[in-house]
C-alpha cells in the first residue's frame, strides 16, 4: 500500500525521530481520545508507534471536517502553532487505539538550536507544506508574522 503522507519523504527528520525514541514518554490513546483540542496550545510532539490520528477542523457552518491524517512512523503535532506558541485551530483525534512516544515542544526547539540547522530547515519546510491545510478561520496561520520570524526561533 502506498504511503499517504509523502511530504515527509524528502525531509531528513532523523534527529527528531531519534529524540522521540530516546527521550519520548510512551502515551496511549483510545479511539476518539484527543492528542490536542481546538483552542489549546500544542506543548508536545509525538512519534506514532501504532495507530493513526485524524486532524479535525470546525467549518464555518459548525460541522466537523477531516483535514488530514497521520499514521504509524509519522509525527503528530500542530507544527506551525506549536513553534509559535499559539492556540491551535484543529483537534487531533485518535482514529483507533494509538501508542505515541511524546516529547515536549521545548525539547524540539532545543534540538534545533543546538547546531542542527538541517532539522530546523526540515521542520520549517514541513510547516510550509502543512500551511495549505484548511483551518476554520480565513486568516493565515502566521497571524500577521512574516516568514522571517520563523527563521530565527
Amino acid at each position: 500500500m502506498p504511503r499517504f503522507n509523502t511530504l515527509y519523504d524528502s525531509l531528513n527528520l532523523d534527529a527528531l525521530r531519534q529524540l522521540c525514541v530516546r527521550e519520548g514518554v510512551s502515551a496511549r490513546y483510545g479511539r476518539g481520545d484527543k492528542f490536542l483540542s481546538d483552542g489549546e496550545c500544542c506543548r508536545r510532539l509525538g512519534l506514532i508507534e501504532s495507530g493513526y490520528f485524524k486532524y479535525v477542523v470546525e467549518t464555518t457552518d459548525g460541522k466537523e471536517a477531516i483535514s488530514g491524517f497521520v499514521f504509524g512512523g509519522e509525527f503528530v503535532a500542530d507544527f506551525s502553532n506549536s513553534i509559535l506558541d499559539l492556540p491551535t485551530q484543529v483537534s487531533i483525534v485518535a482514529g483507533e487505539r494509538c501508542v505515541v512516544k511524546e516529547v515536549e515542544i521545548d525539547s524540539v526547539k532545543e534540538l534545533c538550536a543546538v547546531n542542527n540547522a538541517e532539522l530546523e530547515r526540515a521542520i520549517m519546510h514541513t510547516i510550509l507544506l502543512l500551511s495549505a491545510k484548511p483551518y476554520k478561520s480565513e486568516s493565515n496561520f502566521l497571524n500577521g508574522r512574516s516568514w522571517a520570524y520563523f527563521l530565527y526561533l
